[in-house]
């Protein structure tokens, strides 16, 4: 059986297949100036789609398309028919009583599997590795719109503005939330940490890819010496090893840092000290591993004239390299924490006394609706007094003068208190 559904069209009930139907295929319907292509050129059938499953079961398949049947015709980045297949994701849900699910019936949804959404405030290119024409441009703060790719194979991006390099190659995996990596300006020699976010949800079955700035960056380095260092990620493995130090962080500095490749299985950061000086030669400092190393841990460099230790500042694992003459800042810190908890108690009580004064007094004015002043009440020469010890708290309060003028026009007492 033979079916013909348009691209986002209106929910109708349809019947297709037999009871004893265990597959169903889709391919995609290929049109130019408004006439179906021919069976020669028509795309191929896609993997088949397992009819016989459980409730919410999801199944990958991908639609193949050939490019003879686009010629010289100009496609916008983000047309499907730009990629040489679809990717798209089937589910397969119970129907609801009204449409027959108390008799067994199921409904079949056919979404793209993955969504792109750029969230950087940048434009971004994307190549998914798939030769010419598989470059699509993400326009800043655009709505997610479908991406097409063979996720068996990794991809990469960099922002369209001219001197920004390639990232390094990662691979979109569901098990894993999100990676993180570096990306340089190889002329302004800028550096932006950028987040690659797969978030899922259970309405739908696509997958929205997110490329958004990292708040928390993974690493940062902190220069704690008189000297300028430079530093990168050790690609030597790639056989590239001259970048292995692309970086400068100067002194009494610090720098956010990602890995520029995610996916090596042994990533290494490599630490030199830059040779500026007359009295400093280029030198390396030492090569890190630092997805393996804890916070709060002491590192042995390859020179003597510098130290290093990793230590924690919320979810950012902090690289700080200190000259060996000057102690270090958490040891120092621990140190003076434990002072506190062993030195003793003073002999003598610690006082403190707080005094308040109120030279000029308060004046308070009673008034009745018409409006007219009925009483006027004046306190003069207040002082509030606190004094605290180890032992007790004292408050002492005293009013200089107190004085209470009746404010009647014909009163035989206009003064009615007066103390002080």
């Amino acid at each position: 059986d033979f079916l013909d559904t348009s691209s986002r069209a209106e929910f109708e009930i349809l019947m297709l297949g037999e009871e004893s139907s265990t597959r169903l295929t889709v391919r995609k319907r290929l049109e130019r100036k408004g006439r179906l292509a021919t069976n020669g050129g028509a795309s191929p059938w896609s993997d088949p789609i397992p009819l016989q499953t459980g409730q919410n079961t999801k199944h990958d398949l991908s639609i193949l398309a050939p490019r003879e049947m686009f010629g010289n015709e100009s496609l916008s980045s983000d047309d499907p028919r730009r990629f040489d297949r679809l990717i798209l994701r089937s589910s397969i849900v119970n129907a609801g009583e009204r449409f027959g699910g108390h008799l067994g019936t199921k409904l079949i949804h056919i979404v793209n599997r993955y969504s792109v959404l750029n969230d950087t405030g940048r434009d971004i290119e994307i190549d998914s590795n798939g030769g010419p024409g598989s470059i699509i441009v993400v326009n800043a703060a655009s709505r997610p719109h479908p991406f097409h790719f063979d996720d068996s194979r990794p991809i990469r991006f960099r922002f369209k503005e001219y001197g920004w390099t390639w990232s390094g190659l990662f691979n979109i995996r569901s098990n894993r939330r999100e990676v993180t990596m570096r990306v340089r300006h190889k002329m302004k020699n800028h550096t932006v940490i950028v987040t690659v976010e797969v978030r899922g949800t259970k309405k739908s079955a696509t997958s929205l890819l997110v490329f958004r700035q990292c708040n928390h960056p993974p690493f940062r380095l902190e220069n704690h010496t008189m000297h300028p260092l430079c530093f990168g990620q050790a690609l030597s493995v790639l056989g590239n090893e001259e970048s292995e130090c692309d970086s400068l962080l100067l002194q009494y500095q610090s720098a956010d840092f990602a890995w520029d490749e995610p996916e090596l299985r042994r990533r290494v950061l490599t630490v030199k000290s830059s040779g500026s000086t007359s009295s400093m030669e280029d030198k390396t400092l030492g090569r890190f591993v630092l997805d393996r190393i804890a916070p709060g841990t002491a590192l042995q460099l390859e020179n003597d004239l510098f130290t290093a230790e990793v230590v924690a500042d919320g979810p950012t694992r902090v690289l700080c390299i200190s000259d060996a003459s000057m102690p270090r800042i958490s040891s120092f810190r621990q140190d003076e924490f434990d002072y506190f908890q062993h030195v003793e108690e003073a002999s003598k009580p610690l006082t403190m006394t707080l005094v308040t004064k109120i030279s000029h007094g308060i004046g308070i004015s009673v008034v009745d609706f018409s409006p007219k002043e009925l009483l006027y009440i004046r306190l003069e020469d207040i002082q509030i007094e606190k004094r605290t010890d180890t032992k007790k708290d004292d408050v002492n309060f005293s009013i200089g003068s107190i004085k209470l003028n009746n404010q009647l026009w014909v009163t035989p007492y206009p003064v009615l208190l007066k103390m002080g």
